[in-house]
């Protein structure tokens, strides 16, 4: 009987002992370099379930709401971008109105850029300022690149999209408007504007500095979608090639490390020499019934990868190819995968 007693204190003692210990925490951390690349996920409109992941290339694994497990804060409503520039990461919060600035080493939040409408792509103008695009502002804004508090804004009638800083000169998207609009970095005022059709969506720069711009159609105004290349060297952009679709429209332009090949969406996965003189018609990655929201090209090794939204309720997924596009990688994201950014 003794011996029975005995034995229930022990238990008991090790339960209670037990009970009292804390789980041990997953280890898990992030601190960028080549082979890590950062994924956003969009998120749905007005539910605050925006979220940042890793994906560790060298080890084909992914760790999702990293910027959650870093801060132990929530993103906010609607990521609209990622962009690093120098050493950190600005994370564009459309519908929360502000940008999240992080260090570029580790995810760390440093600070927040408020005092935004409806914010979209922040770029570096290069003139101790950053230019931040607008949805509802009907202007761009110009943030101090040290203190992150607003200088003033530039007018720019409607959306206000993706950016572009060359030669001196930022370029400016547009969704509504048929121009293209060139900000003088000196003066911090749009001077010049070239007509490229409708509703620029995005923008690259090739090996030779010029641009490539897809635009979507516009029925009501008879306009076909298109793929565009300026020349901006001289004192006003013109267009050099143009490219028009007769069904579907380019989208989430890309270019590859080279500067000499383009990535775009229609559809299913396209890719195009700089050089050539026709749209490509057989595409580098065929999708399926899968909802491509996005694709992006890692400079590293040109890998290609794309995004599918799914329903844009459940999880999403992003698939990795080769240039050539053979299925590489998969893994499952946040809700509406929507952007990278590469380390290199």
């Amino acid at each position: 009987m003794k011996k029975v007693v005995l034995i229930l204190v022990v238990i008991l003692t090790l339960m209670g002992v037990n009970a009292c210990k804390k789980e041990k925490p997953i280890a898990k951390g992030f601190h960028s370099n080549k082979n890590t690349v950062l994924f956003g996920c969009e998120g749905n409109f007005t539910w605050g379930n925006a979220s940042i992941g890793v994906y560790f290339s060298a080890s084909d694994s992914a760790w999702n709401d990293a910027y959650f497990g870093i801060n132990q804060e929530k993103l906010g409503d609607v990521l609209q971008s990622m962009h690093q520039i120098n050493d950190r990461i600005f994370l564009v919060m459309n519908n929360s109105n502000k940008i999240v600035v992080c260090t570029s080493d580790d995810l760390s939040k440093v600070t927040e850029i408020g005092g935004l409408q409806s914010p979209r792509y922040i770029v570096d103008a290069m003139n101790g300022s950053y230019y931040i695009s607008d949805l509802y502002a009907n202007a761009v804004t110009i943030i101090d690149a040290k203190s992150y508090t607003i200088k003033g804004t530039m007018p720019c009638v409607g959306w206000s999209e993706s950016m572009i800083y060359a030669n001196g000169k930022v370029y400016i998207a547009n969704m509504k408007s048929n121009f293209l609009y060139v900000a003088n970095t000196g003066s911090n005022s749009i001077t010049d504007s070239i007509d490229i059709g409708y509703g620029t969506s995005s923008m690259v720069k090739d090996k030779n500095n010029r641009l490539w711009i897809s635009t979507p159609a516009s029925s009501a105004s008879g306009i076909l979608a298109s793929l565009l290349c300026l020349d901006i060297e001289g004192a006003h952009p013109t267009i050099r090639q143009r490219f028009d679709f007769t069904s579907g429209a380019p989208k989430s332009l890309q270019v590859n490390s080279l500067g000499d090949q383009l990535i775009f969406l229609n559809g299913d996965v396209y890719a195009m020499s700089i050089s050539d003189s026709s749209l490509p018609s057989i595409p580098v990655v065929s999708v399926g019934g899968a909802n491509i929201y996005c694709v992006a090209v890692n400079p590293l090794n040109d890998a290609i990868y794309v995004a599918d939204a799914k329903d844009y309720v459940q999880r999403g997924t992003v698939s990795v190819y080769s240039w050539s596009g053979v299925l590489q990688h998969h893994f499952v994201t946040g809700i509406i995968p929507s952007s990278f950014l590469f380390f290199h």
